[in-house]
C-alpha cells in the first residue's frame, strides 16, 4: 500500500519530536547528575540551578511540541498522544530530577514512563533529604507547592475520608465518621459507594475502585426501596454511568439500566415531570401527602444528562423520549417574571408556590439547560434560548450589589408577596461555573456580561470562605445590614458543600488564573484542617467561626457529595487541561462526567 508524501511528512514531524525531547531529557538528567554530586554542599544553591534549568528546559519543551503540532495529527504515526506528550514528559522529568535518577537508567522519554515504576524501586534509597521548609516561603501561593503534590495530597486526603467509609460503613448509604458508625438513609444501596465510584477512577485508586465494583456486582441491589427519583437519578445512576464510562466495567451499566427501568414508572404523569418518590419493587410513585401533588422544580427538571446518556449506551429510545417531554414542558410552562419558582404540581406544570431562588429546590433546573445544549453537541437550539431568557429575567431582576464593597450576588423573591430580601445559599455558588460555560458559547450575544457575573459570582462565594474564622464557608450568608454580608447563629453549618470549588474549578480551565488555584487550595487546607476526623474520616461541622477545632461541633456525617464532587472538583483543579476536558465532557449536578453526544 503507498504512502503519501504528506503521510511521510506526519512520520518524520513525528520522530524529529520525538528525538529532540529525548535531547532536551538528557541535557536535563546530566545537569541533575552534576548537581547531585554538589547538593551535600549547598542544597539550595544548587536547587535554584537546577529549578532554573527544569524551567528552561520546559519552555523549550513546550515550544517544540506546539509548533510541530500541527504536522502531525493527534496521535501520530508512532502513536504518540501529542496533547498529552507534554504533560507526560514533564510528569517523567520531575520524578526523575526527584529520586536521583540516573542518565544510564533510561533511553529516551517514552521507554521511561514505562519503566518508571522498576527504576524508581531500584533508587530510592538515593534520594536526599532535602533541608525543613521555610515557613515563609509556604505562606500563600499554595506553598510553592508542586501541581503534582497538591494532586497527591488531596488523593490522600480522599484516601483518609474513604478509610472511614470502608471501615464503619461498607455499603451502607452514609458513613458517620465521629462515631464510627454507618447508617442507611431511604436508598440502602450503598448510595456513597455509587457516588464514588468515578473519583477513585479518575484519582488512579485502581484496588479500591475494584472492590467497589466488586460489592456493586455481588450485593447492590434494587427491591423495595423508596427512593427520591431525582436523588437517585443524579448520584447513583450518574455515578454508575460515568463510572462505566471511563472503565468500561460493564456491570455498571447493568446495574444503571436495571435502575432506571424500575424508576421509569415515576414519570407517567400529563407534562412528564416524575412524581418525586418510587417505589423500585412495583414502580409505584408519589408526590408527599401534604404538597398537593407538587414536586421541588429542580427535581423533576433536572434529570435530563443521566437519562440521555443510558439510551445512547443501551440503545433504548424511550428514556430519552422521557426526559425530551420534561424539557419541552419546561420550556412551554408559564413563569413567574420570567423565573423558575421552588414548586410545581407535575400534572399541570403549574408553579403552586411564589419562592424564587437559585438555591435549594430551583438551582440545578437553570444548570441543565446550558448543560443539556452543550451533551446534545447544540442540536437543540430552542434549549439555549430557553437558558438565555431565564439568565436574562435573573440577571434584570436578582442581581444585587453588597454595601460597602459592591460583592455581587443573587437574591431571593417572593413575587406574590413583593418581597426580596438577600440571602444567598451555598448552593447558589454552582451559578458562575453555569454562567461562564454558557459564556464560552457563540449563540450567547451578552458573553462578555455573563462572564463578568462569573468572575464576580465566584468572587462572593470565595469571601464566604475567606473571611470564616476556620476559612470555610456557612451555608447561608445574608446581605441584608450594610456589612457585606453576614451569617446568623441557625446558617454557620458547613456540609462539605462542592458548589464554590465546582466554579473555581471551571474558572481556573477556562482563564489559567493563578488565583483559582490558590483559592481551591486555600478552601482544601481549611477542609482539611477543621473536618478531618483523628484516625479516618471527614465531617461536616456546625459552626464556621469556631476559633478552635475543638469548638466546631461535629455533625457526624460526610455526604456522599464530599467524594463525588467536593473531593473531585479539587482534584480536577490541579490537573492537567486534557484530563476531562470541558469541551469534550459536561458533568451533571452531582459531578458525573459524560461524553458529548457524537455530532450528527
Amino acid at each position: 500500500m503507498k504512502r503519501s508524501s504528506k503521510t511521510y511528512s506526519f512520520f518524520a514531524a513525528g520522530m524529529f519530536v520525538v528525538f529532540a525531547l529525548t535531547m532536551i531529557f538528557n541535557r536535563v538528567l546530566s545537569e541533575e547528575k552534576h548537581a547531585m554530586s554538589k547538593m551535600q554542599h549547598d542544597w539550595t544553591r544548587d536547587e535554584r540551578h537546577l529549578m532554573d534549568e527544569l524551567r528552561e528546559t520546559m519552555s523549550e519543551m513546550k515550544l517544540l511540541i506546539e509548533q510541530n503540532k500541527k504536522a502531525m495529527h493527534t496521535t501520530n504515526n508512532r502513536g504518540i498522544n501529542v496533547n498529552s506528550l507534554d504533560v507526560e514528559v514533564k510528569r517523567i522529568v520531575k520524578e526523575a530530577l526527584e529520586l536521583g535518577i540516573n542518565q544510564s537508567s533510561v533511553a529516551s522519554p517514552l521507554p521511561v514512563s514505562k519503566a518508571m515504576p522498576s527504576v524508581l524501586r531500584r533508587i530510592k534509597e538515593k534520594k536526599p533529604t532535602p533541608p525543613p521548609p521555610n515557613d515563609r516561603i509556604l505562606e500563600g501561593m499554595g506553598g510553592g507547592m508542586a501541581e503534582e503534590d497538591k494532586l497527591e495530597e488531596i488523593r490522600q486526603e480522599f484516601l483518609h475520608a474513604w478509610k472511614a467509609y470502608e471501615l464503619y460503613a461498607w455499603g451502607k448509604d452514609v458513613v458517620e465518621p465521629v462515631s464510627k458508625s454507618g447508617q442507611d438513609e431511604q436508598y440502602r444501596m450503598g448510595i456513597t459507594l455509587l457516588d464514588s465510584l468515578d473519583t477513585m477512577w479518575i484519582m488512579g485508586l485502581d484496588e479500591k475502585f475494584k472492590n467497589a465494583v466488586k460489592w456493586v456486582e455481588t450485593s447492590c441491589r434494587f427491591t423495595n426501596q423508596e427512593v427520591s427519583v431525582f436523588e437517585t437519578t443524579i448520584r447513583a445512576l450518574g455515578g454508575l454511568l460515568s463510572a462505566y464510562h471511563l472503565s468500561g466495567e460493564r456491570v455498571l451499566l447493568q446495574a444503571a439500566n436495571e435502575l432506571a427501568t424500575k424508576m421509569e414508572p415515576a414519570f407517567e404523569t400529563p407534562t412528564g415531570f416524575p412524581k418525586s418518590t418510587v417505589r423500585l419493587s412495583d414502580g409505584k410513585a408519589w408526590c408527599p401527602s401534604w404538597s398537593g401533588n407538587s414536586a421541588s422544580f429542580s427535581e423533576v427538571t433536572s434529570l435530563y444528562l443521566e437519562w440521555e446518556y443510558l439510551s445512547r449506551l443501551v440503545n433504548n429510545p424511550r428514556f430519552k423520549q422521557r426526559v425530551d417531554k420534561i424539557m419541552d414542558t419546561m420550556i412551554n410552562m408559564p413563569k413567574i417574571q420570567g423565573l423558575y419558582a421552588q414548586w410545581v404540581n407535575v400534572d399541570s406544570a403549574r408553579f403552586t408556590s411564589g419562592d424564587i431562588t437559585l438555591g435549594s429546590r430551583v438551582d440545578s433546573a437553570y444548570e441543565y439547560l446550558e448543560k443539556v445544549w452543550r451533551q446534545t453537541n447544540r442540536t437543540r437550539p430552542e434549549v439555549f434560548k430557553e437558558y438565555l431568557d431565564r439568565i436574562d429575567s435573573v440577571d434584570n431582576q436578582l442581581i444585587k450589589k453588597s454595601k460597602p464593597n459592591g460583592l455581587t450576588y443573587i437574591e431571593q423573591c417572593n413575587f406574590g408577596k413583593t418581597k426580596c430580601h438577600g440571602q444567598f445559599d451555598h448552593l447558589v455558588c454552582f451559578a458562575p461555573a453555569m454562567l461562564a460555560l454558557g459564556a464560552q458559547e457563540s449563540a450567547n450575544p451578552k458573553q462578555k456580561r455573563h462572564f463578568k457575573l462569573a468572575e464576580e459570582l465566584t468572587k462572593t462565594c470565595y469571601e464566604s470562605y475567606r473571611r470564616m474564622p476556620t476559612g470555610l464557608a456557612p451555608e447561608i450568608i445574608k446581605f441584608d445590614h450594610g456589612e457585606d454580608f453576614y451569617v446568623e447563629m441557625a446558617d454557620r453549618h458547613n456540609l462539605l458543600r462542592p458548589e464554590t470549588v465546582e466554579s473555581i474549578f471551571v474558572m481556573w480551565r477556562l482563564t489559567h488564573d493563578q488565583k483559582y488555584r490558590d483559592w481551591g487550595w486555600n478552601i482544601f487546607q481549611s477542609f482539611r484542617k477543621y473536618t478531618k476526623v483523628d484516625g479516618a474520616g471527614y465531617s461536616s461541622i456546625g459552626n464556621v467561626k469556631a476559633k478552635s477545632k475543638s469548638e466546631v461541633r461535629w455533625r457526624d456525617k460526610t455526604e456522599s457529595f464530599f467524594f463525588a464532587e467536593t473531593l473531585k472538583y479539587l482534584y480536577l483543579l490541579f490537573t492537567d487541561d486534557s484530563v476531562l476536558p470541558l469541551d469534550k465532557y459536561v458533568f451533571n449536578t452531582e459531578a458525573h462526567p459524560f461524553p458529548i453526544a457524537p455530532a450528527l
